[in-house]
């Protein structure tokens, strides 16, 4: 897995925040990492609590629905990023992790010379009462500075550190024998992430396994702990996540997007994944 995974930092800053960071049922596509310099704050996901205080390293993964709170101010290093696997998935969302730790001081140093090289990696947020402002935060880039070869380079190298200490101290790996079934699942999954838009019948993907259509969902089950069906449309609300947060695409176009027939009733899936309708995501999720 670890081979075939392509790591991708979407935005890197250091910032002050306030009693305004209060946020709740946020639920992202991608990961996020803190190095929290001063002050203190609280976040909450899987079931515990976690104290953000000075020279604490905090991890959350995406997809994970988290609560965020700051009783007065904090300051702290943030970035996002995505680990996205070979068959479509992301590295962060497979397996568990040890998200708060103690930082070290070279953690300090790459987070501050990522910071150098990526100074225009940043978020803005656009004015909600331009009609044309469908999505709260995008990212913005210089396009006019020139990344060099060798900056992306130390980039990629600096972000694979920082998250050296966190892969780990992973709660690895089941069975080599759970593995080996995994893998035989390379090319159903790759199938399905390449069709998210299209309707995606079960005995095909059985004849992609070369396996018999009810062998095949009883060993897909077995293997990843759902039934197909409800693999893909989780993969499908994780798509839609994406393009409610990082595209303007109107309701009927993301529905189609990720192989509903209607918004309606990619809205009913959507609530019983995340909680929220897609509408009320879009407006609400806050990132940061």
């Amino acid at each position: 897995m670890l081979q075939s995974v392509r790591f991708k930092l979407l935005n890197i800053e250091f910032c002050r925040c306030d009693r305004s960071w209060h946020f709740e049922s946020v639920n992202s596509p991608f990961s996020r990492l803190y190095l929290v310099t001063a002050g203190q704050a609280r976040v909450r996901h899987h079931g515990r609590e976690y104290r953000l205080t000075e020279g604490t390293q905090h991890l959350i993964p995406c997809f994970t629905t988290h609560d965020c709170h700051c009783p007065d101010w904090f300051e702290l290093y943030f970035l996002h990023f995505t680990s996205e696997t070979g068959d479509g998935g992301d590295l962060f969302a497979v397996q568990d992790y040890e998200y708060h730790r103690q930082a070290e001081k070279a953690e300090y140093e790459r987070f501050e010379r990522l910071l150098e090289l990526n100074p225009n990696k940043k978020l803005y947020e656009r004015d909600p009462t331009k009609p044309t402002s469908k999505n709260i935060y995008s990212y913005r880039y210089d396009n006019a500075r020139r990344e060099a070869l060798c900056d992306r380079v130390e980039s990629q190298a600096l972000l694979r550190l920082l998250l050296v200490p966190i892969l780990r101290g992973a709660h690895v790996a089941p069975e080599e024998q759970t593995i080996r079934a995994r893998r035989r699942f390379d090319n159903v999954l790759a199938h399905i992430d390449a069709h998210l838009s299209e309707r995606i019948a079960l005995a095909d993907l059985a004849a992609i396994a070369s396996l018999e259509t009810s062998y095949f969902s009883r060993l897909f089950h077995q293997t990843f702990g759902v039934r197909p069906v409800e693999y893909i449309n989780r993969k499908r609300i994780e798509r839609a996540q994406s393009l409610l947060l990082f595209t303007n695409d109107n309701q009927d176009r993301i529905a189609k997007q990720v192989g509903f027939s209607d918004w309606s009733y990619l809205s009913r899936v959507f609530h019983k994944y995340i909680g929220v309708s897609p509408g009320r995501y879009r407006q609400q999720n806050r990132l940061g």
